[in-house]
């Protein structure tokens, strides 16, 4: 979780629609490390990635979870999830979006994998994303926010909204988008 803390989110969708709020949802399943929603309703976690140590890092430190059948980690890539259409209820991941090379397919996939009335959020910190593209360190996709959200909307995606966040001092945005 690397000391993320999700109390800003949590915010939101306490005064958000009771229609989206984790504290409210009867849904059973819930996308990429979003433990804190696991506990509310007692869904079922998934996180993807494709990289094998950030698997094989993931599964050393939550390995109790995965045991008690909580959290499912797999080895997987966004252009191409390993998961049936409208299977998620809710799906969260945080600063990668600009690692993804087709944009636009993974926008479609991320969308195919949620079901009807259920939502996206995507965190991140727009300064941190600026300083390392001026270092060089991001060659693969789209670096831009705003495109993210463009694609976001033509992946069929309704509602894009960008908020910014600020706790202890740090700012970072998170981008909620709704099917």
């Amino acid at each position: 979780m690397s000391g993320f803390s999700y109390m800003g989110f949590h915010s939101i969708l306490e005064n958000e629609s009771e229609e989206w709020s984790c504290e409210k949802s009867e849904t059973s399943t819930v996308w990429i490390l979003w433990l804190d929603c696991y506990e509310a309703h007692k869904g079922k976690v998934y996180g993807i990635d494709i990289s094998d140590k950030i698997i094989s890092t993931a599964k050393q430190t939550l390995q109790v979870e995965i045991l008690e059948g909580k959290l499912h980690i797999q080895k997987g890539c966004v252009s191409l999830l390993p998961f049936e259409n409208d299977t998620f209820d809710r799906l969260f991941h945080c600063n990668c979006f600009h690692f993804w090379p087709d944009l636009l397919i993974a926008c479609k996939e991320l969308y195919r994998v949620l079901k009807p009335n259920s939502f996206m959020v995507t965190t991140l910190c727009i300064k941190s994303i600026k300083h390392a593209r001026e270092k060089g360190l991001l060659q693969y996709g789209p670096q831009d926010h705003l495109v993210f959200i463009k694609t976001l909307e033509k992946a069929s995606f309704k509602n894009v909204m960008l908020h910014t966040f600020e706790e202890n001092g740090r700012k970072f945005e998170a981008i909620i988008a709704f099917t």
